[in-house]
């Protein structure tokens, strides 16, 4: 039988009946997948500063894109092809920010979760991109500012694979499997640890990167 790692995250709060200000609130409250890429400076939106502002509430409120809205209403429609192309796994969705059982402020908010009888658990994103995006999914390559959200997913909740289902252009669906890199979610700790005590913590602002 086919060994996995177990399942350890704490439900950091349920989101079911947070207004979207509370939401944002308990966001605030540690570092989650959305701000790995930035505080790495992969990428291509937000910057460690962006961050820094964001967790003391500092920061300009945010508009939602178009392009965000519309992945947000497709979510569910990429998460159902992904469970009818594997019919053997049960994919559920649970409304909760997870936290680290020991790092209380390292969060993931989850798209979806995997239940696989002989592989255990496993983590499902959901991501559309623009047909001008289509290179960054060629040859099976996953752009780093996503692949490095869900290594820090797989952190979060003890995991050790996932996948992305990405819906490109509007009309072309590709699946995408992650497996755990140590390595990296080492690195990806100590950056986000420093980050969020010396940095949030302490209200010192992080260096001037010029965006």
């Amino acid at each position: 039988m086919v060994t996995s790692m177990k399942f350890h995250a704490d439900v950091f709060i349920e989101t079911d009946n947070l207004t979207y200000e509370q939401w944002i609130d308990f966001r605030r409250q540690g570092i989650g997948g959305s701000d790995i890429a930035a505080i790495c400076g992969l990428s291509k939106w937000r910057t460690p500063i962006h961050v820094y502002l964001e967790k003391l509430g500092e920061a300009p409120e945010d508009q939602m894109s178009e392009s965000a809205e519309w992945g947000t209403r497709l979510e569910p429609l990429i998460a159902d092809k992904f469970a009818s192309e594997h019919p053997e796994w049960a994919i559920t969705e649970k409304k909760v920010i997870y936290c680290h059982p020991e790092h209380r402020w390292a969060l993931g908010n989850l798209d979806r979760m995997i239940i696989c009888p002989k592989r255990g658990r496993g983590i499902l994103e959901i991501k559309t991109a623009s047909e001008y995006l289509r290179h960054e999914w060629e040859d099976f390559q996953i752009p780093d500012y996503y692949y490095v959200q869900l290594q820090w997913y797989l952190y979060v909740c003890g995991l050790d694979w996932g996948y992305f289902a990405t819906l490109i252009g509007g009309n072309k669906y590709r699946e995408y499997e992650v497996f755990r890199d140590d390595e990296l979610i080492d690195q990806l700790v100590r950056l986000a640890g420093d980050f969020w005590h010396f940095y949030v913590l302490d209200g010192k602002c992080p260096p001037v990167d010029g965006s």
